[in-house]
């Protein structure tokens, strides 16, 4: 259970929009934080960098969870183990309940 509340503290869901992978977040992260983010995790990305962004056209069209945070960035998709320390980063930048 301290799992499972840990895992969702602050990352809620990922989609993917074409080559770009959105995580879905409860906190958006500051601007110190997405530094944080792409000094350690910057070599998951294709190219660019992880950016915070607004809900995507088809999430708004789709009325999928436009209410949250997002960062986004297009994932390299050979990291999957480097992906799932990125979320226990984010759930860090919360405080625990």
């Amino acid at each position: 259970m301290r799992e499972i509340n840990r895992f969702y503290r602050n990352y809620d869901s990922l989609r993917y929009v074409g080559a770009q992978l959105v995580i879905r977040l409860r906190t958006p992260p500051t601007d110190e934080q997405m530094e944080l983010l792409n000094d350690r995790f910057g070599f998951l990305c294709v190219r660019g960098r992880i950016e915070r962004t607004a809900p995507l056209p088809i999430e708004v069209r789709d009325g999928d969870a436009v209410e949250l945070a997002r960062i986004t960035f297009v994932f390299a998709k050979h990291g999957f183990g480097e992906l799932r320390r990125l979320i226990d980063t984010v759930n860090g930048f919360v405080e625990a309940d």
